[in-house]
């Protein structure tokens, strides 16, 4: 149950991040003195739930990923399974993640640096910088989702017996 728990809360967690970069995204489209506070705390939230996620995602991957999931799809006589349809789930999907989303905290922390840092409502360079990052984040968070997936039907098609 706690393994259910762990992916449940990494997915959740992950989502609310996108949201929140989508909602600070639109902000930061209509960018002025008025929202300006509104921008500062979206990119903590955005910054809180990418953190959130990937301390229950390592979590995860250290305490349970790591120890069943990976040689389910991946094949193992000695835990009885043939291996998985879709091993590339964790030969690329997995391994991608896991260097993948250290750019997403990067970017993330970059953002809130600029959010707290620079005067963005009359900066439009700066303005223009935070936008691109946001959007980064959105899409990279939509691609981590599509990879979560992927890996737990990689890890659904591996629970075959020998």
């Amino acid at each position: 149950m706690a393994n259910e728990l762990l992916i449940l809360g990494h997915a959740t967690v992950g989502s609310l991040a996108t949201l929140t970069s989508v909602w600070l995204l639109v902000e930061l489209f209509h960018a002025k003195d008025g929202n300006v506070q509104r921008i500062k705390y979206l990119s903590v939230l955005v910054n809180i739930f990418i953190w959130l996620s990937y301390i229950v995602g390592g979590w995860y991957y250290v305490y349970d990923y790591s120890t069943l999931d990976k040689y389910i799809i991946k094949g193992s006589t000695d835990l009885g399974f043939s291996g998985s349809l879709w091993k590339f789930a964790h030969a690329f999907f997995t391994e991608s993640k896991e260097h993948f989303f250290f750019l997403g905290i990067v970017m993330a922390l970059y953002l809130l640096l600029l959010a707290y840092r620079s005067s963005f409502v009359a900066d439009k360079s700066t303005r223009q910088t935070m936008t691109v990052l946001v959007a980064f984040l959105v899409v990279g968070g939509l691609v981590l989702e599509g990879w979560g997936a992927i890996m737990a039907m990689g890890v659904r098609l591996g629970m075959v017996p020998l």
